[in-house]
């Protein structure tokens, strides 16, 4: 496997569904190997892309209704532009030196192995199957609910929270600091002790227990 690049300006498979119904790309993993996702590819399927570095630059990902993104990457998912990088029903985003997303999902699954943590900022309500980052920080914005959906959802040393309609979320974790607006309770259950700071868990909307 060589050094490559491949640059993604746009694709349209919901206007040629038949020619491109899923979407599918393994540049490799070598020392420089990167995807950027410069425009805008929308297919009426899955949409999976394995590579080392996949780097949004102000383009998209859109997978068809009730499908799914797969994001693989051998280092890091960054997101250097305003906008919406993934919209689909799943999102599945793995990477080992960090994962920064802006969303439009249903169900979040997120690893990130070594260090960078995750940064995730979901444009409606988000249920979160799974997201790890052990060691590091996971920082995750949604502008409806956070639901849970896995049994331990959160794994990492420090998580910051923020959302509207409530959150609700089993965690291992050390570190939190959570908001919450316009409605809804804030329920963390975690499976050890955790550290709050003063004022550092806000609910202008419900209970927080």
């Amino acid at each position: 496997d060589g050094n490559d690049a491949i640059t993604l300006n746009a694709a349209n498979g919901a206007a040629l569904a038949e020619k491109l119904p899923h979407f599918s790309v393994n540049p490799g993993a070598g020392a420089t190997d990167v995807l950027n996702v410069n425009g805008a590819v929308t297919v009426t399927g899955d949409v999976t892309i394995t590579t080392r570095t996949i780097a949004f630059g102000g383009g998209s990902l859109t997978a068809g209704a009730a499908n799914l993104v797969t994001l693989t990457a051998t280092d890091a998912i960054t997101d250097s532009a305003a906008g919406t990088d993934v919209t689909a029903t799943s999102l599945v985003a793995s990477a080992a030196s960090g994962i920064s997303l802006d969303t439009n999902v249903v169900n979040l699954t997120a690893t990130n192995s070594t260090a960078g943590g995750i940064d995730l900022g979901e444009a409606n309500a988000l249920n979160v199957i799974s997201i790890s980052a052990a060691g590091q920080t996971v920082t995750l914005t949604a502008g409806g609910a956070i639901t849970a959906g896995g049994v331990t959802e959160v794994t990492a040393t420090t998580l910051s929270v923020t959302a509207s309609g409530g959150i609700a979320l089993d965690t291992a974790i050390a570190n939190l600091t959570a908001s919450n607006t316009t409605g809804g309770a804030i329920a963390i259950s975690d499976v050890d002790g955790l550290t709050v700071t003063a004022g550092g868990v806000t609910n202008t909307g419900g209970a927080i227990t």
